[in-house]
C-alpha cells in the first residue's frame, strides 16, 4: 500500500517503487541468507541493492527504494522461509494491488483537471487586471505588486501541469477513463500556451514598470486591450470545461489585439511600444490556448491589427524581450 500512499494517481512512480522495494528485498534476503547479519552485512547488502539497479539503469526512485529495502531486509528478522522468500512474495503481491487499484478505481482525471485549471487560470486573468489597472493609474507601485505576483504565476501553473499528468496518464492506463482522453488532451494543450502566456505577463509587467517611470501616460487602448485578455483567459476556462465559446474568445483576443495595435503612434515612447508588442504576443498565446495553429493565430493577430501593404507596424518583442526577462 506505500505505493498507493506515496503516489496517488502517478502508475509510473508507484512501479517504480514496486521493483525498488523487491529489488531490495530480493538481493537482500538472498546476501544475508549467505553471510549472515552485521553492520558491514548491511553496508554490503545496501551497496549491492543500489549498484545492481544503478547497472540496471534504474530510476532515481527505484535506486532509492532498493537501498530502503535492502537496510530493512538486513536488520529485520523475517520468520518466513522456503524456495522463495515470503518478504519477496509480499512485497510483490502487496505492490501489485496497489497498482490495481490505480488503474480499476482511479482518481476521476476531469475532477483532477478542473481543480488544477481554476486557479491557474484565475491567476492569469487577475494579474492581467492588475496589470491594466496599474497602468491605467500610471501607479509605480501598484505595477511593481503586479510584477511581483505575475512571477508567483509559475507555481501555480505548475501544478497545473502536474495535475494534468496525473489526469493523462488516468485516461490511458484506466479503462473506465479511457473515453476522456480527448477532454483531458485539450486541457493540457491550452496548458502549454498559458505557459508561454504566463511568461509574457511577467515581460508585460516588467514592461509596465518601464512604461510609468519613463512615459507621462499611457494610452487607454493598451489599457483596455489588457483587461480584453483578462475576460478571453477566463472564457478560455469556462471554454475547456463546457465549450461553446470559441468564436467568443477569439473576437475578444482579437479585439484585444486590434486596440493595442491601434494605440501604436510615431510619436509614443519605446516603452509603450514594448507594450504593444506584448499585448500582440500575449494574444496569439490565448489563441493557440483557444485551439489555433501557429500560423493562424499569428495571421489573425496581425490582420486584426491591420498590417497591409506599407501600413506601419508596431515592433514585436526581441532583443528587448530578452532583455526584460533577464530581470524578472
Amino acid at each position: 500500500m506505500l505505493a498507493l500512499g506515496l503516489a496517488p494517481g502517478r502508475a509510473r512512480r508507484a512501479i517504480e517503487m514496486v521493483i525498488g522495494i523487491a529489488l531490495g528485498i530480493a538481493i537482500g534476503d538472498l546476501i544475508i541468507g549467505a553471510i549472515g547479519t552485521g553492520a558491514i552485512q548491511v553496508g554490503l547488502v545496501v551497496l549491492l541493492a543500489m549498484t545492481t539497479a544503478v547497472v540496471l539503469s534504474a530510476r532515481p526512485t527505484i535506486i532509492a527504494q532498493a537501498g530502503t529495502s535492502a537496510v530493512l531486509v538486513a536488520t529485520v528478522q523475517s520468520g518466513g522461509g522456503g524456495l522463495v522468500p515470503s518478504r519477496l512474495v509480499d512485497a510483490l503481491v502487496g505492490g501489485s494491488v496497489g497498482i490495481a487499484v490505480l488503474v480499476i478505481a482511479p482518481r476521476n482525471p476531469l475532477v483532477l483537471a478542473r481543480h488544477a485549471a481554476t486557479p491557474a487560470f484565475r491567476g492569469v486573468a487577475n494579474a492581467l487586471d492588475e496589470i491594466a489597472e496599474a497602468l491605467g493609474n500610471h501607479d509605480l507601485d501598484a505595477i511593481t505588486t503586479s510584477l511581483d505576483h505575475a512571477r508567483n504565476l509559475d507555481g501555480l501553473v505548475a501544478r497545473l501541469r502536474e495535475s494534468l499528468g496525473v489526469a493523462g496518464e488516468t485516461t490511458v492506463l484506466a479503462p473506465t477513463r479511457w473515453n476522456e482522453r480527448g477532454h483531458v488532451g485539450r486541457y493540457v494543450e491550452a496548458s502549454a500556451h498559458l505557459e508561454l502566456a504566463v511568461r509574457n505577463i511577467r515581460v508585460l509587467a516588467r514592461a509596465g514598470v518601464r512604461a510609468v517611470e519613463l512615459e507621462p501616460s499611457i494610452p487607454a487602448g493598451i489599457v483596455d486591450s489588457i483587461r480584453g485578455l483578462a475576460t478571453a483567459v477566463r472564457g478560455l476556462e469556462h471554454e475547456l470545461d463546457h465549450g461553446g465559446r470559441h468564436q467568443e474568445i477569439r473576437d475578444t483576443v482579437l479585439a484585444a489585439a486590434k486596440g493595442a495595435t491601434d494605440a501604436f503612434s510615431a510619436e509614443s515612447g519605446f516603452a509603450v511600444d514594448v507594450l504593444i508588442g506584448q499585448v500582440r504576443s500575449i494574444a496569439a498565446d490565448l489563441l493557440r490556448a483557444a485551439g489555433d495553429d501557429q500560423a493562424t493565430a499569428v495571421g489573425s493577430v496581425r490582420e486584426a491589427g491591420g498590417e497591409r501593404g506599407s501600413t506601419p507596424r508596431p515592433p514585436e518583442p526581441s532583443g528587448l524581450e530578452l532583455e526584460l526577462e533577464t530581470e524578472i
